[in-house]
């Protein structure tokens, strides 16, 4: 298996009431990261406490709001990673993403970049209202989002950081 290191970017914005168990999700992967860095995008709410209790586990880089793709990049810029993945605060891993990830890189070294399937679900949290009219399959299906991308740095170098312009859909100049 590859010794070299692995980097996990969350960025976050005013979401502190889900950060605590998406970084646990990090925490609990079988093929453990070299490091974990949050970038708070400016958020309102708890996010800085959240991500303190944490301790040295957990880098937290802080910066005024300016949206998913120039958090994702701070995140990039700030890490040490040969490999980068991402997580967003809202998402939660399975505990061998990284691991399986990590293997079809060290045995594919010609593959750049790999995805994950992902499987969707509502939080019993989230109040009945809002629950009205989503559907979530319940099988998993794959998932071509930044969440379950790992990246090489120089695959990263060689497409360019995100465009910071774009607010939301960061990703999608990617897949052209």
């Amino acid at each position: 298996m590859m010794n070299n290191l692995l980097s996990v970017i969350i960025p976050v914005y005013n979401g502190a009431q889900y950060l605590a168990e998406s970084i646990n999700s990090v925490l609990q992967q079988t093929k453990t990261p070299d490091s974990i860095l949050v970038v708070d995008d400016g958020s309102t709410d708890d996010t800085a406490a959240v991500v303190a209790a944490f301790g040295s586990a957990v880098h937290y880089l802080h910066q005024p709001n300016a949206g998913a793709a120039a958090a994702r990049n701070r995140g990039v810029a700030a890490s040490t990673g040969e490999f980068l993945a991402f997580l967003d605060a809202d998402d939660l891993w399975l505990p061998e993403k990284l691991a399986l990830q990590m293997a079809v890189m060290a045995s594919t070294p010609a593959i750049d970049m790999v995805f994950d399937h992902l499987q969707q679900f509502v939080s019993p949290d989230l109040p009945h209202d809002l629950r009205t009219g989503l559907h979530c399959p319940p099988a998993s299906v794959p998932g071509y989002l930044p969440s379950t991308l790992l990246i090489r740095r120089a695959a990263w170098v060689r497409a360019g950081a995100l465009d910071a312009s774009w607010r939301v859909g960061e990703f999608i100049h990617w897949y052209l």
